[in-house]
C-alpha cells in the first residue's frame, strides 16, 4: 500500500525576464507519496549505480501558501511575479524530499541543493491523472532520476 505522508519541495524553472535568467520557485507540498529505489546497472562490463524516485501528489495534498497547480504551457508564459501564485510539473524540474526553505527565487536548484546535503531529483517523467475518477484516486505522477 503506498501512503501519502511525506512532504516534498518541488523547485519550477521560470525565465526571469528582467535579470534574463532563469531561476527556480520553490513550492511546498504537503501529502506526497514518495518511492525512491537505488539499483546498479551493467553496460559492457561497467557497473553503475542508479537511483530513481516516483512519486504520486493527490490532487487533495496541501501545496503551501495557497498555490494552485497551472498546466507548464500557461505557467511558461507568466511573469516571476504571477508564476509565484502558482506551480506546475516540467521535465526537467527538480524535486526534493522534505521541507527545504530557500531565500526564492535561486539560480540553479540542483547545485544548491546539493551543496546543502540533500538528494535532488530531475524530474524525467510526469502524467496529469486528474481528470478522470474520484478525488480519491485523481493524482500527478512524476518520475526522477
Amino acid at each position: 500500500m503506498i501512503t501519502a505522508t511525506e512532504t516534498v519541495t518541488l523547485f519550477n524553472a521560470i525565465q526571469d525576464k528582467a535579470e534574463r535568467r532563469e531561476v527556480f520557485l520553490p513550492t511546498f507540498i504537503e501529502g506526497v507519496a514518495w518511492h525512491e529505489t537505488e539499483a546498479v546497472q551493467a553496460d559492457n562490463g561497467a557497473v553503475t549505480g542508479a537511483r530513481k524516485v516516483v512519486i504520486r501528489i493527490p490532487i487533495t495534498a496541501s501545496v503551501a501558501d495557497g498555490k494552485t497547480y497551472v498546466p507548464f504551457s500557461k505557467f511558461r508564459e507568466m511573469a516571476a511575479d504571477e508564476a509565484a501564485k502558482h506551480w506546475t510539473i516540467r521535465d526537467e524540474d527538480v524535486i526534493i524530499l522534505g521541507h527545504v526553505e530557500v531565500a526564492a527565487p535561486i539560480a540553479d536548484a540542483l547545485t544548491y541543493l546539493k551543496k546543502s546535503g540533500g538528494r535532488p531529483y530531475i524530474i524525467t517523467a510526469h502524467i496529469d491523472n486528474t481528470r478522470r475518477g474520484s478525488t480519491a484516486v485523481q493524482h500527478w505522477h512524476i518520475e526522477g532520476v
